[in-house]
């Protein structure tokens, strides 16, 4: 996400869950970010360094102040800052992808800063379809 440029484009209203991440790409590469996700699934994510220009307008879409706490970590962790529901618990299961060539070519061409996966926890991922489906019921009403 570019602050900069998505900020007039996001529809606060649709956010259901917001979070942070670290991975052990620092110092040298970023290594900490700010993720948004809307009721649609898509995840808007940038670093924490650039979210001051979205930060006053997504803490008044959400109702609640955000507090980044992982910015001193040097491993693959996340948690969840919105729904409160879900506060502190963790926003993705991140995993190393199988050994082959392109896992080697990456690592050398990042100078062996080796990338981590990520994806949204079942918990969080069941969450966001539970919305859909209401919205749905909502729609046959």
């Amino acid at each position: 996400m570019n602050p900069a440029s998505e900020t007039e484009s996001i529809d606060w209203e649709s956010t259901v869950i917001v979070g942070e991440y670290t991975v052990p790409s620092g110092p040298y590469f970023d290594d900490h970010f700010l993720v948004i996700v809307l009721r649609s699934g898509r995840m808007l994510e940038c670093t924490v360094g650039n979210a001051k220009n979205v930060i006053s307008d997504l803490e008044r879409a959400v109702g609640t102040k955000i507090v980044f706490q992982l910015c001193n970590r040097t491993d693959a962790t996340s948690r969840v800052l919105y729904p409160s529901a879900f506060a502190e618990h963790p926003l993705f299961d991140f995993y190393r992808e199988p050994n082959g060539f392109y896992r080697f070519f990456k690592a050398v061409r990042y100078f062996g800063v080796t990338e981590i996966s990520k994806r949204l926890t079942r918990e969080l991922a069941e969450y966001i379809r539970s919305l859909g489906q209401e919205k749905q019921e909502d729609r046959h009403s």
